[in-house]
């Protein structure tokens, strides 16, 4: 379910805690949990949408959905995460 989950976010597939957990057909609670999980592993790790903005999004294609959300939790997929998802294949 994890590496469900990774490959979900870093596919952008699932952009955000509901989308996620629609697609796994789980409650939010629960997918609230895979990422809090993802990133206690070191696959994620959570972004200041607030500082992001301020310190160089201006290439980012999600530029104008954060604008103005400086409280969204928003995620990056890191280097060891990418590793797994090159190493997991397409989601099922």
């Amino acid at each position: 379910m994890l590496k469900k989950a990774l490959d979900l976010i870093a596919k952008g597939r699932a952009s955000s805690l509901d989308e996620l957990a629609a697609e796994l057909e789980l409650p939010s609670l629960l997918a609230e949990q895979l990422v809090e999980r993802l990133v206690e592993n070191g696959y994620l790790t959570e972004v200041d949408a607030g500082e992001a903005l301020k310190s160089g999004c201006a290439g980012c294609s999600l530029r104008s959905w954060c604008e103005g959300r400086t409280s969204s939790r928003l995620w990056e997929v890191t280097p060891k995460g990418m590793a797994a998802v090159a190493e997991s294949g397409p989601a099922r």
